[in-house]
């Protein structure tokens, strides 16, 4: 198959995905909201979340995937880097990582609260909760095959969740107050009102989960491959 033909699918959703973090930023930044949803923060105080941290890594590895993509299409290098496709894959897992816990805990949780279950998926969150992760997630599963990674190396896909998770853990015990309990603003997903014990163990369980989406996302891109049997 033409290369130009095989690289489009996965720069066109690139670009998309690229566009839908540039959106949310915006959404969020802008305080534009035209429904009630939940976890809705402006301004700089919303790079606590992952979810944004986790976007606007997808975003920057986006673009520098779609440089590589480019420049393979116009001939100017032969094939992506094995380094470029690890760096994004652990973007991929991020997002994933987003979506999966907004699908699954977020989501079912706020609804406790009043909210419907798509008050996750509005506003900014449209595009940060649902449309970027899943644009990633298609990419890198469909159109970005590729043979050079290892099982090793899909495993750092958990590097940013990690570093994430001890910065969590840090400010969340470092701000108990004199009755021993830590204030919501400090434990937003709230993995540490158990106490240390119980905040470890959080840890522990987000890593392991991490750790399973990038080895699902490695087994996923090593097996469907749409343009296999086309060369």
């Amino acid at each position: 198959m033409d290369m130009k033909k095989k690289v489009l699918p996965s720069l066109i959703l690139n670009l998309l995905c690229l566009s839908s973090v540039i959106l949310g930023l915006i959404f969020m930044f802008c305080g534009i909201n035209w429904d009630k949803g939940a976890l809705v923060t402006a301004g700089f105080e919303a790079f606590q979340y992952f979810t944004v941290d986790s976007n606007v890594l997808m975003g920057v590895i986006a673009i520098i995937f779609l440089i590589y993509e480019v420049l393979l299409v116009m001939g100017k290098i032969e094939a992506i880097p094995k380094a470029i496709y690890i760096v994004k894959l652990t973007g991929t897992v991020g997002v994933a990582l987003t979506f999966l816990t907004v699908v699954f805990y977020l989501a079912p949780t706020y609804m406790q609260y009043g909210y419907s279950y798509f008050s996750m998926f509005v506003n900014a969150n449209l595009f940060l909760h649902g449309l970027a992760p899943l644009l990633a997630i298609i990419a890198w599963l469909i159109f970005e095959h590729t043979d050079l990674l290892r099982v090793k190396t899909a495993v750092l896909g958990i590097i940013p969740m990690a570093i994430y998770a001890v910065f969590y853990i840090t400010n969340a015990f470092t701000h108990i107050d004199a009755q021993g309990k830590i204030p919501f603003k400090y434990d937003w997903y709230a993995f540490c009102q158990g106490g240390v014990g119980f905040g470890l163990l959080s840890l522990f369980v987000m890593l392991l989960i991490t750790t399973g989406i990038a080895l699902l996302l490695y087994l996923g891109n090593r097996r469907i491959d749409l343009f296999k049997d086309k060369e």
